[in-house]
């Protein structure tokens, strides 16, 4: 019995014991619930420092329920948190760049370089526009036009906005150094425009590669019509003088604009007889021709070794550059302004081009009539040619250039160029071999009549101005 007794007791013992441990255990689940409810209201106010801390091993208070870390402290938690606080603090001292940062600086940078960039090139690339007193003739009144002839007076103009189109092989580009010089003195801007890509021969087209690969022939013309009409259209409160190698303006004004606008624009150009433009124009590109296999075995061909192959005149387009005079006064029409399958110009073509030169091209300039042009553009255009005819040389004295290469201020003026004067524009021979020359008139058949048309008005307008000519006019 006695046994019995103890071995009761006992058990009385362990029960107590094991309630005992079970009431130790539900108070640290207490406890640790309690410190749990803590960590979470101090992370609702500190949760970024907690986040950066988590990354960096400091304490991990995940998803996971397991809060063994914290009997680890004896200290409050709300006193760790503040310390943890501290250090992330501390840590975005030493480590300034946040994505805030980072992108004010990505977008400022390539500003401020640009703000930099855009200036220096304008100064070393550009011509800047001289905001100076004009000097001389500044604008057309009655005690200017005194002097003048009485038919001459209606040919005087001060146009806003004068466009100058340089056709290759014409020499119109000998004057822009001219051009630039005198401007100042005039006060107007010159502005150089983009050179149409297929009006020059191997134009660069300003796209890049991926561009090239993706964009239509259309689309690029369309790109480039919007371009140089934005840039005619521009409203400055001084004159402005355009010179490119491109169409014939006759392009809609932008969005906004009036058609009045548009008709302030004036044009002029330079014409040649089509034969030797052709020649000079084929000399000139066969030195810049690419470096092909097909295009070098003609680049050492001379322009009437040249005539007489097939296989050269298909290579370098005679039909095409024969006619350019053509395609550039006819203008940018798609329905006229096309050349036909041969890449020939064609009987539209010419109509429309006969029509612009005889009504929307102000100044009609003959580069066999060298001298008699430039005394004309000085008297019909004084406020942007005045004082022309007195510095360009009338001898063709020829100097080195900044590059080089022999610059002239006039056109040399051969044997060649004086029987374009004399006889008549169809009967012109530059080869050896009439055969050959009937062939050459048949590439440039438009240019051989619209060149005809281009002296007609020439002289009539130098004999109504008093202009004496190298070629005798009734």
């Amino acid at each position: 019995m006695v046994e019995v007794a103890e071995d009761t007791v006992d058990l009385d013992r362990e029960e107590i014991e094991l309630e005992q441990e079970k009431l130790a255990l539900r108070r640290q689940e207490l406890a640790l619930k309690e410190r749990k409810l803590a960590v979470l209201r101090q992370r609702k106010g500190g949760e970024n420092a907690a986040t950066r801390q988590k990354e960096k091993g400091a304490f991990d208070c995940g998803p996971s329920d397991n809060y063994d870390w914290l009997s680890s402290y004896s200290e409050p938690i709300s006193q760790k948190m503040k310390d943890l606080k501290k250090r992330a603090i501390a840590q975005e001292k030493l480590n300034p760049y946040n994505p805030t940062k980072l992108m004010v600086a990505m977008i400022a940078i390539p500003l401020a370089l640009l703000c930099i960039l855009v200036p220096l090139l304008q100064y070393v690339y550009g011509e800047s526009y001289a905001q100076t007193p004009c000097q001389g003739i500044c604008s057309i009144n009655e005690t200017m036009l005194q002097g003048y002839m009485e038919g001459c007076k209606a040919l005087v103009a001060n146009p806003k906005r004068l466009f100058f189109y340089v056709v290759p092989g014409t020499h119109a580009d000998l004057l822009e150094p001219f051009v630039k010089s005198i401007m100042h003195i005039k006060s107007y801007e010159m502005m150089p425009v983009r050179n149409w890509r297929d009006a020059v021969f191997n134009a660069p087209v300003y796209l890049s590669m991926s561009s090239k690969k993706t964009l239509s022939a259309d689309h690029y013309a369309h790109i480039y019509q919007t371009m140089i009409s934005n840039q005619l259209h521009q409203v400055v409160p001084h004159n402005r003088l355009y010179m490119s190698s491109t169409y014939l303006h006759d392009l809609p004004p932008p969005n906004g604009t009036t058609l009045i606008r548009n008709d302030s624009i004036m044009h002029m150009s330079l014409f040649r007889h089509p034969l030797l433009r052709l020649r000079e124009q084929y000399e000139h590109d066969r030195q810049r021709a690419p470096t092909g296999a097909t295009r070098n075995r003609f680049r050492n061909m001379g322009f009437e070794e040249c005539a007489k192959s097939a296989g050269c005149r298909h290579q370098y387009q005679f039909a095409r550059w024969g006619n350019l005079m053509t395609k550039y006064m006819c203008g940018w029409s798609p329905e006229v302004c096309m050349y036909d399958k041969w890449l020939n110009a064609t009987p539209p073509m010419l109509e429309r081009a006969l029509n612009n030169i005889e009504h929307k091209l102000y100044f009609v300039g003959l580069t066999e009539e060298w001298d008699a042009t430039i005394e004309m553009m000085e008297t019909m255009l004084p406020t942007y040619f005045e004082g022309f005819h007195a510095n360009i040389t009338t001898d063709g004295t020829c100097s080195s250039s900044s590059h080089g290469a022999e610059w002239c201020a006039k056109p040399a003026m051969n044997e060649e160029t004086s029987s374009a004067l004399t006889v008549a524009s169809q009967e012109l021979a530059i080869t050896s071999e009439p055969l050959l020359d009937a062939l050459l008139r048949h590439f440039v058949w438009a240019d051989l009549i619209l060149y005809e048309k281009a002296q007609e008005l020439f002289y009539d307008r130098a004999l109504l101005c008093g202009i004496q000519t190298l070629k005798k006019t009734v």
